[in-house]
């Protein structure tokens, strides 16, 4: 996956229609319409070096005080095959999925966050489901005037309120579990550290609030516990208590395969979940 090439066009921006209005559309016409080889640049700054190429001096597009450009990416829907594809087929990017080579580990970047995701990587989680965009098709256009991503998330009091127990053992979870269902959360100072720890990786790849995690989460209906402790960084016996917290059951015959549960007790756990998820204020735009 070293020798990747990507399809951008980028669309001219609309002179002044007389009400101190410009713009451009995915619909064009395009300054450039270029497929770009990428070998180990990041999707970004693929897109940045087009931009580059075609407005150097910010006629089109002008520059942000960061020094980056003022544009928006939207993406061909991976269902509408290319050559079929309308301009309402690309759709502004939300969020792009990555999983690194070099541990397996998930990386994810939102509309404003611009995150330097390798293109291989982004490809390797689109190959497993996780993008519904294609990356490789491309067309720069007018910003959409977007809101933001929320506070930042206090994933302590979020996954301790839970009452996970990512690092506590069988004997405290039965303990644990005895309580909640009483209404008692139990808490420990070396489990508020292993999550601080934990949310100190996830918000450095981009997963910055339990909305986020839990959109991914939800992109599949059944899942190997072995991947998702793989892609969060965590112990398998930590992401069984995650995903039973997101109201996925194990199957009988197959305690790594966890499966979106209709039962009373799933539906509760991911009823909490959200609940806590709305009081706290813990979510992202997108």
């Amino acid at each position: 996956m070293d020798d990747q090439r990507i399809r951008v066009r980028v669309a001219t921006y609309r002179p002044d229609n007389g009400y101190g209005q410009r713009g451009s559309t995915v619909e064009g016409p395009y300054l450039a319409d270029e497929e770009v080889k990428v070998e180990w640049q990041t999707f970004f700054t693929a897109l940045a070096d087009v931009l580059w190429s075609v407005d150097p001096d910010g006629v089109h597009y002008g520059f942000q005080p960061n020094g980056g450009r003022a544009y928006e990416a939207y993406l061909r829907r991976l269902e509408v095959p290319a050559d079929e594809a309308k301009p309402a087929d690309y759709e502004a990017l939300g969020e792009l999925w990555a999983i690194r080579e070099r541990d397996g580990s998930l990386e994810v970047c939102g509309f404003l966050e611009r995150r330097e995701l390798l293109l291989t990587d982004i490809l390797r989680a689109s190959a497993e489901g996780y993008n519904t965009h294609d990356v490789t098709d491309v067309i720069l256009a007018a910003p959409a005037g977007r809101g933001g991503d929320s506070g930042i998330t206090d994933w302590v009091n979020f996954l301790g309120g839970l009452g996970l127990g990512l690092v506590t053992n069988a004997v405290s979870m039965a303990l644990t579990g005895a309580l909640s269902r009483v209404g008692l959360v139990v808490r420990t100072k070396r489990e508020d550290v292993a999550i601080s720890r934990l949310a100190v990786t996830w918000e450095a790849r981009g997963i910055g609030s339990p909305y986020r995690l839990r959109r991914w989460i939800d992109k599949r209906e059944e899942w190997s516990a072995v991947e998702v402790a793989t892609r969060l960084s965590m112990s398998v016996q930590g992401t069984l208590r995650l995903l039973t917290a997101l109201g996925y059951e194990p199957l009988r015959d197959d305690p790594d395969t966890f499966v979106r549960s209709q039962s009373k007790r799933a539906l509760k756990h991911r009823k909490r979940w959200e609940q806590l998820e709305t009081e706290t204020g813990l979510f992202d735009v997108w």
